[in-house]
């Protein structure tokens, strides 16, 4: 676990070098080692298979209108049988202790199951925009995700960073957003993807930024 642990406050502290307001918040070496090493803890309508129960608020054709995406069953199938990673990196296991967010599968682990960290970039095209960064997956195939489901319903049950990106991969910056508690995040990615320079929107962690999952429009 030590490895883990520096490996992944290492890469917090990478992400947080690059924003003005991750060095406002998290000044201080103790704040980033617990930002980097917090899980969030499954809530009681938190399903093994992510949900389909929706966060308190949301319509159900809000659900409805967008898509949300795991990580490529077809990408992750291509790390494992390489035992590399698509930046060259080697899969680090672990036992969770419960409450990680899985990429594979859009739900939180539970306590005692083996996954892995692997690198991951959801921009596909070489531009600046693409970043990589750690994220936690099954070692085996698991169930996915359908992306028709709508949102998993742990997404909103804490402030994300919301990000858009035009249909050529370019950080749309208008397009930038903070949820706090009361808002909607169905309806606040709604509107950012309703600008027709979005193409998709990429949630992220409040405290360490690492990516979950991009949405598009059904």
């Amino acid at each position: 676990m030590g490895r883990r642990r520096d490996w992944v406050v290492h890469e917090t502290m990478f992400v947080l070098s690059r924003s003005a307001k991750g060095r406002m918040d998290l000044a201080d070496g103790e704040s980033l080692r617990a930002a980097a090493m917090s899980a969030e803890p499954p809530s009681d309508q938190t399903s093994r298979t992510g949900g389909p129960t929706r966060p308190p608020g949301m319509s159900q054709q809000t659900a409805a209108t967008l898509r949300v995406h795991p990580i490529s069953p077809d990408l992750l199938a291509d790390v494992r049988r390489r035992g590399l990673d698509h930046f060259g990196s080697v899969p680090e296991p672990f036992t969770s202790r419960g409450g990680d967010q899985l990429r594979c599968c859009l739900r939180h682990s539970d306590p005692d199951e083996d996954l892995w960290v692997i690198s991951h970039a959801p921009l596909t095209a070489r531009r600046p925009w693409r970043e990589v960064g750690p994220v936690f997956v099954h070692p085996d195939r698991c169930d996915g995700y359908d992306p028709g489901r709508g949102l998993p319903d742990f997404l909103a049950r804490k402030p994300r960073v919301l990000r858009s990106y035009t249909a050529d991969q370019r950080m749309h910056y208008p397009g930038i957003r903070l949820t706090g508690a009361g808002d909607d995040l169905g309806e606040v990615l709604q509107t950012l993807l309703a600008d027709p320079e979005v193409a998709e929107v990429h949630v992220r962690n409040v405290e360490a930024q690492c990516f979950i999952t991009r949405v598009t429009s059904s």
